[in-house]
């Protein structure tokens, strides 16, 4: 945030969670760049049961769009699909949802850029808010110095190393001021070629992945 940036505080963005000059970059220059997967709660299977239960893959879906899609599809209401949150649309999503539709319905469903995996059938439904959370990994690319000078993937991963010193690390996430959730700690930082770095994000995450808070 600039320091004079009115709409940046009229909003209650005053500041950044950490000091330091950061690594600059952007955000989601690729769909593939954002990508959330969701930690969900246990659901019991049963061959009885009434609903089906699935983990579906997004590519760049609204989640209520994929829902009014899906229940066209199977020619239901879209009162009988159950999820436990909305994703971000620009971005790879997984997530478990839950149907009041035949399994061998859902499992001939064919949508673009959705990926569907039938895991059986259960008694239980799930509402909103119903899981442990989500998990984050983030691709930033074209790094930058505050001067506009490109950052190189060692002064970027420099630049999260010393974030992690400074503690300012909440539990296994950062904090993400700008969506009130928590932002994962898998981090990918890119070089001035915009190229990923997966090697660097385990140099810098120590091969973790983060959990976030629901959202």
């Amino acid at each position: 945030m600039q320091p004079n940036d009115s709409l940046a505080e009229a909003i209650g963005l005053i500041g950044y969670a950490a000091d330091g000059n950061g690594i600059g970059g952007v955000l989601k220059s690729r769909v593939a760049d954002f990508r959330v997967d969701e930690i969900a709660t246990t659901i019991t299977l049963n061959p009885k049961g009434r609903f089906t239960v699935a983990k579906i893959t997004l590519t760049n879906w609204e989640t209520n769009r994929f829902c009014n899609n899906l229940a066209k599809k199977l020619g239901i209401s879209r009162n009988r699909i159950f999820f436990a949150g909305t994703k971000d649309k620009r971005a790879v999503t997984s997530q478990i949802f839950v149907i009041d539709a035949p399994q061998f319905k859902v499992a001939e469903i064919q949508i673009p850029d959705v990926v569907i995996e039938v895991l059986g059938r259960t008694h239980q439904k799930i509402g909103f808010g119903n899981h442990r959370g989500n998990r984050f990994t983030i691709v930033v690319r074209g790094c930058a110095h505050p001067d506009g000078a490109p950052m190189t993937e060692e002064e970027a991963l420099d630049e999260v190393e010393q974030l992690k010193r400074e503690d300012k690390w909440q539990g296994d996430g950062v904090a993400d001021v700008n969506a009130g959730a928590r932002t994962g700690r898998h981090v990918q930082p890119s070089g001035a070629d915009g190229s990923r770095v997966q090697l660097g994000a385990q140099r810098a995450t120590g091969g973790k992945s983060a959990v976030s808070k629901r959202r």
